[in-house]
């Protein structure tokens, strides 16, 4: 994923979609998810970008697997509470999060999450985001869907850094790969377009969009999805996002 946001412009390897970004990490194997997230807010500020790049298994519900067995029933972290109320603070804080929608093959407006992604009754303020093909613009047969993604980025052909199936140079700062998938290569693409906004606006000396305007931008000038009654929302389409803003 970080390939994909700020892989260094350097003449090799894959160069990032906001590359001149500055990147940073928190880990979750001593504290909590909810930590992780308050702790990146504080170091991201108000008007950087967060991307929660995981999922986790939620309660059964009525949408059948038909793939991707070993992770049905995943779902984007804001379902919990203690991650819901850091994403919030983030928001409120003015720090953009960005958060994976999840491969659980399940839609989210499905009574077992009793509207935890009905955003007319709890709004996070992150962008959660589903996965497409990358040709065509169509809802993978696993990513998770519904009415609370807001856009979706490519869930498969992803090049990027690791794995080495595309590349290995013998070590691991030599591996490339051309097949990084799921709502975790779609995520960050949403990730580096976002920062990609926020530092354009900044360079011509104009404030940081708030979050929540942010994820309209992106929402409303993308390229709509192919017709599918499961619905992951648009593809971003930043050229058209910066003519919005006056930009580009």
């Amino acid at each position: 994923m970080l390939g994909e946001i700020v892989g260094v412009a350097n003449g090799f390897g894959v160069t990032g979609i906001a590359h001149a970004a500055r990147a940073g990490y928190e880990a979750i194997g001593a504290q909590s998810a909810a930590s992780a997230i308050a702790n990146a807010a504080v170091a991201a500020g108000a008007g950087g970008v967060v991307l929660i790049e995981l999922h986790r298994l939620g309660p059964p519900n009525s949408t059948p697997c038909t793939c991707n067995f070993g992770q049905c029933d995943y779902i984007a972290m804001e379902y919990w509470q203690a991650e819901f109320d850091a994403i919030v603070q983030a928001t409120l804080n003015g720090v953009v999060v960005v958060e994976a929608a999840g491969n659980g093959s399940s839609n989210l407006d499905d009574a077992a999450y009793n509207n935890a992604f009905n955003r007319d009754v709890r709004d996070s303020g992150a962008i959660v985001v589903a996965a497409g093909s990358s040709q065509g613009r169509a809802p993978m047969c696993w990513t998770n869907y519904g009415s609370r993604p807001d856009v979706h980025g490519w869930g498969e052909n992803v090049v990027t850094l690791g794995y080495g199936d595309r590349f290995n140079g013998g070590s691991e700062n030599t591996y490339y790969t051309a097949t990084f998938s799921g709502t975790s290569s779609a995520s960050p693409i949403i990730t580096g377009a976002a920062a990609s906004l926020q530092g354009a606006l900044q360079a011509r000396g104009r404030f940081p969009l708030s979050p929540l305007a942010l994820r309209d931008v992106l929402s409303s000038t993308g390229s709509a999805q192919a017709p599918d009654a499961r619905r992951i929302g648009p593809r971003p389409n930043l050229r058209a996002a910066l003519n919005r803003l006056g930009i580009f």
